[in-house]
């Protein structure tokens, strides 16, 4: 898997869990966890090097999933 730099990261919480934003080279990718997963940067930052597929790209201005 090519490695890709992480710009930053956002997390968002909501009715349906936990939203983790990651921000690379101008595009947002995203993936969902449970409302009580204990979610911090390090964890995102492991879960896009080691489970990048599961990242899924991400239009930040409607909050959705493309």
């Amino acid at each position: 898997m090519n490695k890709s730099k992480i710009d930053s990261i956002n997390i968002r919480r909501h009715h349906l869990g936990l939203t983790a934003i990651v921000y690379s080279y101008g595009y947002a990718y995203a993936v969902r966890y449970a409302p009580d997963a204990p979610v911090t940067e390090s964890l995102i930052r492991k879960s896009w090097r080691e489970q990048r597929r599961c990242f899924r790209r991400y239009n930040d201005s409607t909050d959705m999933f493309l």
